[in-house]
C-alpha cells in the first residue's frame, strides 16, 4: 500500500506534476482547461513547479461527478466559451488537465468537450483544423498495482492516438481527499444523490492542505512565501459561461419548480 503521507510518495507526486509543468510550457497551449474539482489542487501544486502557469489563459470547466446534470452543463459551458473566445480562421489550441483513477472521468470531459467543438463547427462552418485539443492524465499507478485494473478502452485508444498525454505517479495523493481540495460547491438541498451545483460557495486552505503545498516547496526549494496559488476570482470568472439555470441556486430551484 503507497502511504499519502511519506516523503517518497510526495516527492513522486510532486515530480510527476512537475512533469506536468514541462508539457504544458512544450505545447503552449491557447488555453488551459482545469475540471472541477478534480484538478483544483494540482494547479496550487504546478504554481510551485512553475511561477508562470497562472499567466496562461486557464479557465474551470464544471466537469465533477458530484455535480447535477454534469454532461449538459460541461457541453453547454464548452459552448458558450467557445461562441465568445474562438476566431474564425485561427488555430484555438485547449489543453485540459485530468486525475485519471480508471479514465472514465477523463473520457467523460473529452467527449463533452469534443461534442461542443465539432457542434461549433458545424454550426458556423469552421474548418475542423481550426481547434485542437489534448488532455494531460495524471495517471494513479494503483490501478494496477493494487487494483489489478486496466484503464478504460477508450482512454487507452486516446493515449495510443496521442490525444491524452499521460504522466504516471505511484498515488494521486489529493485524490477523493477533501481536505486537500481547497474548493467547496453550493449544495443542492433535498437531492438524493447529494448533488451539486458547478458553482463555488466557499474557497479555504485546511491546514492539511497547506502542510501539504509547504513539504512540497521544500522538496524542490522554493520558498512558500513568494508562491502565487490560484485566484479565487478566476474561478469566479469561469462561472460566466455557465447556463443561467445552474449559476444560483435560486435559479436552479426557480426553474425546477
Amino acid at each position: 500500500m503507497v502511504d499519502p503521507r511519506s516523503p517518497e510518495t510526495i516527492r513522486a507526486f510532486a515530480k510527476s506534476v512537475g512533469d506536468i509543468a514541462d508539457i504544458i510550457q512544450k505545447e503552449n497551449p491557447a488555453t488551459l482547461l482545469i475540471p472541477l474539482k478534480g484538478a483544483v489542487p494540482l494547479i496550487d501544486v504546478l504554481s510551485i513547479m512553475d511561477s508562470a502557469v497562472l499567466d496562461r489563459e486557464h479557465e474551470y470547466i464544471p466537469a465533477s461527478s458530484s455535480m447535477v446534470d454534469v454532461k449538459h452543463i460541461l457541453y453547454s459551458w464548452m459552448r458558450n466559451y467557445l461562441e465568445e473566445t474562438h476566431i474564425a480562421g485561427t488555430q484555438q489550441y485547449l489543453l485540459s488537465l485530468d486525475e485519471v483513477k480508471s479514465g472514465n472521468s477523463a473520457m467523460r470531459v473529452w467527449k463533452q468537450v469534443n461534442r461542443a467543438i465539432a457542434d461549433h463547427a458545424r454550426e458556423h462552418k469552421l474548418e475542423k483544423e481550426e481547434f485542437v485539443y489534448r488532455t494531460v492524465g495524471l495517471e494513479d499507478q494503483r490501478h494496477f498495482t493494487e487494483r489489478k485494473k486496466e484503464y478504460n478502452d477508450a482512454y487507452l485508444r486516446m493515449k495510443k492516438e496521442g490525444i491524452i498525454i499521460s504522466v504516471p505517479v505511484p498515488m494521486i495523493i489529493t485524490m477523493d481527499r477533501p481536505e486537500l481540495c481547497p474548493i467547496n460547491l453550493v449544495n443542492i438541498p433535498g437531492e438524493r444523490a447529494h448533488k451539486a451545483l458547478p458553482v463555488m460557495q466557499t474557497f479555504a486552505m485546511t491546514p492539511e492542505y497547506l502542510q501539504l503545498l509547504e513539504s512540497i516547496c521544500s522538496i524542490v526549494g522554493r520558498d512558500f512565501a513568494d508562491v502565487e496559488f490560484q485566484r479565487v476570482g478566476a474561478i469566479r470568472a469561469s462561472e460566466h459561461y455557465l447556463p443561467e439555470k445552474y449559476t444560483s441556486l435560486e435559479s436552479y430551484l426557480q426553474a425546477k419548480s
